[in-house]
Protein backbone atom coordinates (compact mmCIF):
# COMPACT_ATOMS: atom_id res chain seq x y z
CA UNK A 1 0.00 0.00 0.00
CA UNK A 2 1.69 3.08 0.90
CA UNK A 3 1.72 6.14 -1.63
CA UNK A 4 -1.01 8.48 0.07
CA UNK A 5 -3.81 7.75 -1.55
CA UNK A 6 -6.41 4.98 -1.35
CA UNK A 7 -6.06 1.87 -3.81
CA UNK A 8 -8.95 1.89 -6.71
CA UNK A 9 -11.53 0.06 -5.34
CA UNK A 10 -14.62 -1.33 -5.94
CA UNK A 11 -16.04 -1.64 -2.63
CA UNK A 12 -16.47 2.04 -1.62
CA UNK A 13 -18.06 3.18 1.81
CA UNK A 14 -20.16 -0.45 1.99
CA UNK A 15 -18.43 -1.71 5.20
CA UNK A 16 -20.26 -0.16 8.19
CA UNK A 17 -23.14 1.16 5.88
CA UNK A 18 -24.87 -1.04 3.93
CA UNK A 19 -24.89 -4.19 6.32
CA UNK A 20 -22.50 -5.53 4.52
CA UNK A 21 -19.45 -6.58 6.49
CA UNK A 22 -15.33 -5.87 5.61
CA UNK A 23 -14.72 -9.48 4.99
CA UNK A 24 -17.73 -9.99 2.79
CA UNK A 25 -16.95 -7.23 0.78
CA UNK A 26 -13.17 -8.35 1.04
CA UNK A 27 -14.65 -11.85 -1.12
CA UNK A 28 -15.48 -9.58 -3.81
CA UNK A 29 -13.46 -9.93 -7.25
CA UNK A 30 -11.84 -6.60 -7.23
CA UNK A 31 -8.34 -7.79 -5.66
CA UNK A 32 -7.79 -6.67 -2.66
CA UNK A 33 -7.63 -8.03 0.81
CA UNK A 34 -9.63 -7.83 3.72
CA UNK A 35 -6.18 -6.10 6.03
CA UNK A 36 -5.91 -3.47 2.59
CA UNK A 37 -9.94 -2.44 3.54
CA UNK A 38 -9.36 -2.52 6.50
CA UNK A 39 -6.38 0.09 6.56
CA UNK A 40 -8.35 2.03 3.95
CA UNK A 41 -11.70 2.28 6.65
CA UNK A 42 -8.92 3.55 9.35
CA UNK A 43 -6.93 5.68 6.51
CA UNK A 44 -9.50 7.65 4.89
CA UNK A 45 -13.32 6.83 6.09
CA UNK A 46 -14.12 8.84 9.21
CA UNK A 47 -17.83 9.79 10.36
CA UNK A 48 -17.38 13.32 8.36
CA UNK A 49 -16.48 11.59 5.20
CA UNK A 50 -19.22 9.14 5.34
CA UNK A 51 -21.41 12.08 5.84
CA UNK A 52 -20.11 13.92 2.60
CA UNK A 53 -20.21 10.73 0.76
CA UNK A 54 -23.92 10.20 1.60
CA UNK A 55 -24.66 13.58 0.60
CA UNK A 56 -23.07 13.20 -3.05
CA UNK A 57 -24.79 10.06 -3.64
CA UNK A 58 -28.44 11.77 -2.62
CA UNK A 59 -27.50 14.64 -4.60
CA UNK A 60 -26.31 12.66 -7.47
CA UNK A 61 -29.54 10.59 -7.25
CA UNK A 62 -32.08 14.04 -6.93
CA UNK A 63 -30.37 15.07 -10.28
CA UNK A 64 -30.28 11.88 -12.37
CA UNK A 65 -34.18 11.61 -11.54
CA UNK A 66 -35.97 11.87 -14.66
CA UNK A 67 -39.26 14.38 -13.24
CA UNK A 68 -41.17 13.69 -16.54
CA UNK A 69 -40.96 9.89 -15.59
CA UNK A 70 -41.16 9.98 -11.52
CA UNK A 71 -42.94 13.51 -11.30
CA UNK A 72 -41.71 16.53 -9.12
CA UNK A 73 -42.46 14.49 -5.61
CA UNK A 74 -40.61 15.75 -2.79
CA UNK A 75 -40.47 12.66 -0.78
CA UNK A 76 -38.21 9.76 -0.94
CA UNK A 77 -38.14 6.26 0.59
CA UNK A 78 -35.07 4.01 1.64
CA UNK A 79 -34.03 1.87 -0.96
CA UNK A 80 -33.14 -1.31 2.28
CA UNK A 81 -37.02 -2.01 2.53
CA UNK A 82 -38.91 0.71 4.38
CA UNK A 83 -41.92 -0.81 6.68
CA UNK A 84 -44.80 0.54 6.83
CA UNK A 85 -47.38 -0.99 8.37
CA UNK A 86 -50.37 -2.30 6.85
CA UNK A 87 -53.58 -4.28 7.75
CA UNK A 88 -53.98 -8.12 8.13
CA UNK A 89 -56.20 -8.99 5.47
CA UNK A 90 -53.78 -7.66 3.51
CA UNK A 91 -52.11 -9.90 0.74
CA UNK A 92 -48.98 -8.81 0.90
CA UNK A 93 -48.95 -8.09 5.18
CA UNK A 94 -46.42 -10.01 6.86
CA UNK A 95 -45.27 -10.07 10.56
CA UNK A 96 -41.20 -8.67 11.44
CA UNK A 97 -40.35 -9.21 14.57
CA UNK A 98 -37.53 -6.49 13.97
CA UNK A 99 -40.60 -3.52 13.57
CA UNK A 100 -42.86 -5.12 16.09
CA UNK A 101 -45.85 -5.86 14.19
CA UNK A 102 -47.35 -7.05 10.79
CA UNK A 103 -46.39 -4.75 7.76
CA UNK A 104 -45.18 -4.25 4.32
CA UNK A 105 -41.57 -3.67 2.99
CA UNK A 106 -41.04 -1.09 0.07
Amino acid sequence: MGGGRPPDRQAGPAPGGANTGIKAVASGGHGHTEDELRYVRRRYLSAESARAIAVQIANATFAARSAGLWGQGSTAVASDSTHVRAYDQNLFTEWHSRYGGGGVLI
